[in-house]
C-alpha cells in the first residue's frame, strides 16, 4: 500500500504539471544530451568535500566544520571542533553509524538524505517533463528539477517521498565563477513529517571535488 501511495504521489505531481503547463511526459531517452549526460554522471567513482554542515532533529544536533567523503558504496561525513572529531556519519552497505549516536530511523534518513542530495542522477528516472527552462525528471518516489548551464544540467530542487510517510525538500544555491560557471555552494534539506520538520541538514561547502 504504501509503495502504491509513493507512486500515486509522483504521478499525480506530474499529471498535474502536464496539464498546466501544456507539456507532456517523455522518456529520459528522447532528450539525448540529458540522457548522455546522467549516463556519464553513473561512472562517477567519488565525491569529496570540505566544508560547514548542520544537522538537526529533536532529539539530535551536530554542526561545524567537516569533511564528505561518497563513492558506489561508502559515505563518510565527518565533523569537527577545535581541530578534533566531534561527530560522524558512516555508512556501509546496510551498516550505519553515527557519533553522538542516534535512532536506527534516524540514521537512515539522514544517509538518504546524503544520498539523494549528492548522487541525484542514481533515481532511475523514468520520465521528463520540459518546461521553458527546466527540466522535471520523475522516478517512483522523487522529483529533480533540473537547469541547463552551458553543456551541463544542474540540479534545482528535490521532492522525495519517504517510505515512511515523510516528505524530503532538497534545495540547491550556487555562486556564479567569473567565467559565469555555477559552482555548488550549499544543500539545504529538510523531512517533513505531519506538517512539522523531522530532521534537517544543511551543508555549505568550502571545495567540491567530482571523480
Amino acid at each position: 500500500m504504501k509503495r502504491f501511495s509513493l507512486f500515486f504521489l509522483v504521478s499525480i505531481t506530474l499529471l498535474t504539471l502536464n496539464c498546466s503547463l501544456g507539456t507532456t511526459i517523455r522518456p529520459v531517452s528522447e532528450y539525448g544530451h540529458l540522457a548522455d549526460f546522467i549516463t556519464d554522471l553513473k561512472e562517477t567513482k567519488r565525491i569529496s568535500g570540505t566544508g560547514e554542515i548542520d544537522i538537526l532533529s529533536k532529539d539530535y544536533k551536530l554542526s561545524g566544520p567537516a569533511s564528505l567523503k561518497i563513492d558506489n558504496k561508502t559515505i563518510d561525513v565527518r565533523v569537527y571542533s577545535f581541530g578534533f572529531l566531534s561527530g560522524r556519519l558512516f555508512s556501509k552497505g546496510d551498516f550505519v553509524y553515527t557519533t553522538p549516536v542516534t535512532g536506527e530511523y534516524e540514521r537512515k534518513i539522514m544517509v538518504e538524505i546524503i544520498k539523494k542530495s549528492m548522487r541525484w542522477w542514481e533515481s532511475g528516472f523514468s520520465g521528463v517533463v520540459k518546461t521553458e527552462d527546466e527540466y522535471l525528471l520523475s522516478a517512483r518516489d522523487v522529483v529533480v528539477t533540473l537547469r541547463q548551464d552551458k553543456d551541463i544540467f544542474i540540479p534545482i530542487d528535490q521532492k522525495v517521498q519517504l517510505p515512511g510517510g515523510e516528505k524530503m525538500f532538497i534545495t540547491y544555491n550556487y555562486l556564479s565563477s567569473p567565467s559565469g560557471k555555477q559552482n555548488l555552494e550549499k544543500i539545504t534539506c529538510s523531512v517533513n513529517k505531519y506538517f512539522n520538520t523531522y530532521l534537517s541538514v544543511n551543508f555549505t561547502f568550502h571545495k567540491l571535488k567530482v571523480e
